[in-house]
């Protein structure tokens, strides 16, 4: 299967998604606007699902990066683990077709933010943070006053 333009696409906002993730998290926010824009007729929830598809592995990889370096709180990480990954089991509903290729970029991503908000600290995960914020308040004023 060859990439189309939109899925190239996708690859660059999933890998932004991923890198945003990594750092001060919410990466869905950029990943799913632009799978909505890509397949305005497909159903929300194989949207979400597809979304979730990459994003779940870029997840992973940055939980690995930051597992090296960082104490983790397994008594509550595995319980909550073991039932999201049984929740999104029961209702996976995705465009299989694009989950890998977006899992993957949004891996890299998520592996090139673990590697700068470790390198940098909190002073750039906290302005990465407020960045992040204002795009969004500004995107959502945008399509709120009159933008397309």
């Amino acid at each position: 299967m060859f990439l189309n333009v939109a899925d190239m696409g996708l690859g660059l906002a999933a890998g932004f998604a991923g890198f945003v993730d990594a750092i001060v998290g919410g990466g869905g926010l950029i990943l799913l606007p632009a799978l909505f824009a890509t397949f305005p007729q497909a159903a929300p929830a194989t949207l979400l699902g597809t979304n979730k598809a990459g994003a779940i592995w870029g997840t992973g990889a940055a939980f690995l990066s930051y597992v090296r370096r960082v104490r983790i709180p397994w008594k509550t990480v595995i319980p909550t683990a073991l039932a999201s990954l049984t929740g999104s089991l029961i209702g996976a509903d995705m465009l299989w077709h694009l989950a890998l290729f977006l899992a993957m970029c949004n891996m890299l991503g998520s592996l090139m933010g673990t590697r700068m908000a470790m390198t940098h600290g909190t002073t750039f995960v906290r302005r990465l943070f407020i960045v992040v914020v204002l795009l969004l308040i500004a995107r959502t004023a945008w399509e709120a006053f009159g933008g397309e």
